[in-house]
């Protein structure tokens, strides 16, 4: 007699697979249970005293994620024994199917580099590589004080993603840093696929008092020279009232903003490449007012590598 059915990690091929959980009655009247793995092309058939704690679907990739962004994990090239180890040293046990696969979906994204010696294959962190395999075309910042206080808690972000490389791209890492102290659980982060209006789950690489770097998976894996675009929010606020942004690819357009209820000042440095020539662009700065804020912004065009943008603001007590 079938039971019920749902979606769960095979423990025999570490796959996804659409389960049926059957009991039956053997020939001495004695009932069993066991699950049937349905994977389309095939079936795996586990009794009930072989079935162990299934895997959620995400959670090996998001500990091997951790473990090689930790900084318990010190090597750059490294096996999947390595890994495996490690994992264990944490309390976590995969199988080495498991954890192959995984490597092998973080290679197939770029994350991951391959290198072969004879038969061993090794694997390479790519994931703080200048050449990510994405360039990010278009970028808005707006920064807000919302209670007035003239400090600024609220971050929204959008980015246009643009796929460089030959593969389907599936992830894209981002860095968030603060002037105090947080949690990430504190800072109330949240993620949308714009094109689909869906949320997205973030999987943290490293989650330091002041700085966080996240990997964002796509809702649909992104063709070769296609781009899409993810916005993000969070609070933390900006003890010092300045902003920095810089690129490792050029970038065709920045835009720049601070609201605040209080009325505000808004000062942007360009600094070039070379870092040999700063230029005041400040006078690019518009000024407008939207429902209750006072709003400072500025666009800048053509971004080149390895350039800087140093905003400084102040504002004013609101007086409201």
């Amino acid at each position: 007699m079938v039971k019920k059915s749902r979606i769960e990690i095979c423990p025999i091929c570490s796959k996804e697979g659409k389960i049926k959980e059957v009991w039956t009655v053997n020939k001495y009247g004695k009932k069993y249970n066991y699950k049937i793995y349905d994977h389309h092309t095939v079936k795996h058939y586990v009794g009930s005293k072989n079935i162990r704690k299934t895997t959620k679907k995400g959670e090996i990739l998001t500990h091997i994620l951790e473990l090689i962004n930790s900084t318990n994990f010190r090597l750059s090239v490294f096996s999947i024994s390595d890994i495996k180890a490690g994992l264990e040293r944490e309390g976590l046990k995969y199988n080495t199917i498991s954890i192959r696969n995984n490597l092998n979906l973080l290679n197939e994204n770029g994350l991951l580099n391959i290198i072969k010696k004879g038969k061993r294959i090794l694997f390479v962190n790519n994931i703080s590589s200048s050449n990510p395999g994405f360039n990010l075309t278009k970028a808005k910042f707006i920064l807000i004080d919302r209670e007035g206080d003239g400090i600024i808690k609220s971050h929204d972000f959008l980015i246009n993603v643009k796929n460089i490389s030959d593969n389907y791209l599936n992830f894209v890492p981002i860095g968030i840093t603060g002037d105090s102290p947080r949690n990430f659980q504190d800072i109330n982060f949240v993620a949308i696929d714009v094109a689909s209006g869906k949320e997205i789950n973030p999987m943290i690489l490293l989650n330091q008092p002041k700085s966080k770097r996240l990997l964002l998976k796509f809702i649909q894996p992104l063709p070769p020279k296609e781009s899409t675009e993810i916005e993000f929010f969070y609070d933390w606020e900006e003890n010092s009232p300045t902003f920095t942004f810089g690129s490792a690819t050029e970038i065709e357009e920045v835009i720049f903003e601070i609201r605040s209820i209080g009325k505000n000042e808004l000062k942007v440095t360009k600094i070039l490449s070379d870092r040999t020539s700063n230029i005041d662009i400040s006078d690019r700065v518009m000024k407008s007012n939207y429902e209750n804020f006072y709003i400072s912004k500025i666009k800048i065009d053509g971004l080149l590598p390895s350039s800087i943008l140093f905003m400084e603001w102040n504002i004013a007590p609101n007086s409201q």
